[in-house]
């Protein structure tokens, strides 16, 4: 099965001979490259892989949040926000940095409204308000039409202006343009990234916005802020659209590795659960949430799996069995999976 995704993601690509294709209108002189091209291929086989798991794994549709909030925590970091990881990822959903939580619902939120309506400036305009609390507004001033102008010129181009261009390619461009307009006086920079994630999703490339680009970003964030400045102050585009091209081939198969091991570990994890817990015990139910970075009490009820006491039971049983591990968080104790928070915290993309 894998196989034959693998393949169709390499037939559907453009021809490597292919030298030059189409040029957007306000880069009279950008040239899509054998390079680019050749880095096409790679990149969009090990999309193909996070496409399998998508349809595959069954523990996906859990680890999709945490996979969220590793972008949310990213982009924080880009703007120069001091956040942890760890913290996002143990923290309950009530007691998370307010921005971090703002982004991953902003991205549901834009989820949803993709089923009817494409990438556009109205799109953009709710994403912020999200993040921001409402705080973000356009610039004001002479920079205002300049602003607007540069929104229309991004709308247009991911609608209907990238011609023949391998989408990744499109997609690198946006993210340049996005980045260079900063429309609005604040939560840019989580914008962009948020609009990355989400392209993927409106390009049909992979179903979920579920690729945090923004931590590979963060991490070689110097070599970022050169790749961008390259374009801006010499026009040289081949170095920054291979550098993010190698961000998503990176990313891509290192979030298809660590979903893999999700899926490992759920499944062991589930048969230790079912000889800890009791018989009438909804054992599948209660592993998926046990296979989250840190879970609570709260978190079982909502589920519907048991009430608070019984809830509280469970999980205690398997913090004593060392399934779990024990963790205070102000007034609420957590539950946290080490292997699982080990996994989504131990960063290992290679530069």
């Amino acid at each position: 099965m894998l196989d034959s995704t693998l393949k169709e993601a390499l037939t559907t690509n453009v021809a490597l001979s292919r030298a030059v294709s189409s040029t957007p209108s306000f880069i009279p002189d950008f040239v899509e490259t054998r390079g680019m091209l050749k880095a096409c291929v790679g990149a969009h086989v090990a999309l193909a892989r996070i496409g399998f798991s998508e349809q595959s794994i069954a523990s996906f549709e859990h680890c999709l949040p945490t996979l969220q909030m590793m972008d949310a925590v990213g982009a924080e970091q880009l703007a120069g926000n001091p956040v942890s990881i760890v913290e996002a990822l143990t923290a309950s959903p009530g007691s998370q940095r307010a921005t971090l939580a703002r982004y991953a619902n902003a991205l549901s939120m834009a989820r949803e409204l993709l089923q009817h309506n494409s990438v556009n400036r109205t799109l953009l305009s709710r994403v912020v308000h999200n993040i921001s609390n409402g705080k973000a507004k356009l610039v004001a001033g002479d920079q205002r039409e300049n602003t607007s102008q540069g929104l229309d010129q991004w709308q247009l181009f991911v609608q209907q202006g990238a011609g023949d261009l391998d989408v990744l390619v499109m997609m690198a461009i946006a993210h340049y343009q996005l980045v260079t307009v900063k429309a609005y006086t604040q939560a840019n920079t989580q914008l962009v990234h948020a609009f990355d994630a989400l392209l993927f999703v409106e390009e049909s490339v992979l179903r979920h916005a579920c690729l945090p680009l923004a931590s590979y970003f963060s991490k070689y964030a110097s070599a970022y802020q050169a790749a961008i400045d390259g374009v801006r102050r010499e026009n040289q585009w081949e170095p920054w659209v291979l550098f993010y091209l190698k961000a998503v081939t990176t990313v891509a198969h290192d979030v298809a590795n660590r979903l893999t091991d999700v899926q490992n570990h759920a499944q062991e994890l589930l048969e230790k659960i079912d000889d800890v817990l009791p018989k009438q015990a909804d054992t599948p139910a209660f592993c998926a949430v046990c296979i989250q970075p840190s879970c609570g009490i709260a978190d079982v009820v909502s589920a519907g799996i048991a009430g608070r006491q019984t809830a509280a039971s469970y999980l205690n049983k398997l913090a004593d069995e060392g399934l779990l591990t024990r963790q205070r968080l102000g007034k609420e104790k957590r539950f946290v999976n080490p292997f699982v928070l080990s996994l989504f915290t131990t960063v290992s993309f290679s530069s």
